[in-house]
Formats: structure tokens, C-alpha cells, sequence
């Protein structure tokens, strides 16, 4: 058997090269490792789960889901996925594809309604669904971030498309992370499959993988 300690790297931001974790080799030093080390004040709390050949292997839960309730965390937990969700939405994408609602190698604009792109140069093409999904669009970097205990201005997709959906470079020339780009493909999905996004990713994404307890938040609603 491969170290488990290999489990926490990238996932808890343990060096693989860690000492600490080179002698984790079971499921049990891996659970007292993390009870030990890992839950507390920097970590609230976590749920991991070991899976092979579609069969989970270990899962549990450590540490509060709410700190000041002092309610504990457990496999059912819901966390925020933050750009984890990202491939779900390049997945709802692709089952659109598959139904003939979209074609990846098409134009993005096909699918966009009223929304264009702005472009810094007007020779720009505008990009293919294929590039909006692996980051070459053209579009650059865009974060809207704030606490989910924040309450203050936020912009609509549209507004914010209005303001920073331009494409400072030629589609396919360079990859740059872009957010704005990802969200795009919520307005895309839900103007193909004549549904709300959330619906959709809901019968399938999460239904088709049993994802029972995963939900979208939208607008403070869950």
C-alpha cells in the first residue's frame, strides 16, 4: 500500500516530503494524524473520504461545522466548493453538447443572447466554447469575492460581463485563469436548456453522479 500521508498533500497543504505524514500507512494512523494535527483552530473542520474502483474505502468527519453553535461536522456536512465547481460546470456543458443543445467548437457569442464581448482589439475573434472551457478565451483574470456573512454591493452576471468581459489578447493564443469565463457558461447552459442553471446542473450533473446532499446557493437562496 501506497503512504496515506500522500492523501494530504495539495488537500490540506501538507508537503509530500513532510516528515510528519512519511509514516502514515493505514487508514487508522491517517485518522489520528488529522485528530491530532490538523483540526483546530486553523481548521475548523474537514470531511475526507478514500475511494477506489467506485467504492469508498474510509470517510469521516472532524472537527464543528459551526464553531459557535458547537455543532459537530459529518459526512454530510456541506462545504463551499469555491472553483471546484468549475469542472461540474465544464461537465454541464459537455452534457449539452451531447444533447445537441451547444457545440463546443462553435462560437461562444452562439449561445450568449444579448452579451458580446469588448475587445481591445477589434480583430479579436471571438471565442469558441472549447476555449472558454480550457482558460485560452482571451479574457483575463476577474474575482468578485466576499465573505458569506457580507452583505454589500454585488454586481449581476450581466453588469459585471458588461464591465470586464473584454478580451485583452487573441483567443487560443494564452492561457489566463479566468472566472469570468466560467461563469459565463451559467448564462450559456441556462439560455440552451431553456431552464435555470441551478435546475440543470441539479438532473444533470449531481443526479446522474448521486451527489444527493450537493445544491447550488443563487441570489441567498439555497
Amino acid at each position: 500500500m501506497k503512504k496515506l500521508g500522500y492523501l494530504l498533500c495539495g488537500l490540506l497543504g501538507v508537503s509530500c516530503s513532510s516528515q510528519s505524514t512519511s509514516h502514515i500507512q493505514s487508514f487508522e494512523e491517517l485518522d489520528a494524524y488529522i485528530q491530532k494535527e490538523v483540526v483546530g483552530e486553523k481548521t475548523p473542520s474537514l470531511v475526507l473520504a478514500v475511494a477506489k474502483g467506485g467504492k469508498i474505502l474510509f470517510e469521516r468527519a472532524y472537527g464543528l461545522a459551526d464553531t459557535g453553535g458547537e455543532l459537530a461536522a459529518t459526512v454530510r456536512t456541506p462545504y463551499q466548493l469555491a472553483s471546484v465547481s468549475k469542472p461540474l460546470t465544464a461537465l454541464g456543458t459537455l452534457v449539452l453538447h451531447q444533447k445537441g443543445r451547444l457545440h463546443v467548437d462553435s462560437s461562444a457569442v452562439n449561445y450568449m443572447g444579448t452579451l458580446k464581448f469588448g475587445k481591445t482589439n477589434a480583430q479579436f475573434p471571438d471565442p469558441r466554447i472549447r476555449q472558454l472551457l480550457n482558460h485560452t478565451s482571451g479574457l483575463d483574470t476577474y474575482f468578485q469575492l466576499q465573505f458569506t456573512d457580507e452583505k454589500g454591493p454585488e454586481d449581476s452576471f450581466e453588469d459585471a460581463f458588461q464591465k470586464y468581459g473584454v478580451l485583452f489578447r487573441t483567443t487560443g493564443a494564452q492561457y489566463e485563469y479566468a472566472n469570468l469565463g466560467s461563469g459565463l457558461f451559467d448564462h450559456i447552459i441556462a439560455q440552451q436548456a431553456e431552464e435555470p442553471f441551478d435546475v440543470v446542473i441539479k438532473e444533470q450533473v449531481f443526479g446522474p453522479l448521486g451527489l444527493e446532499v450537493s445544491f447550488l446557493a443563487l441570489g441567498g437562496i439555497l
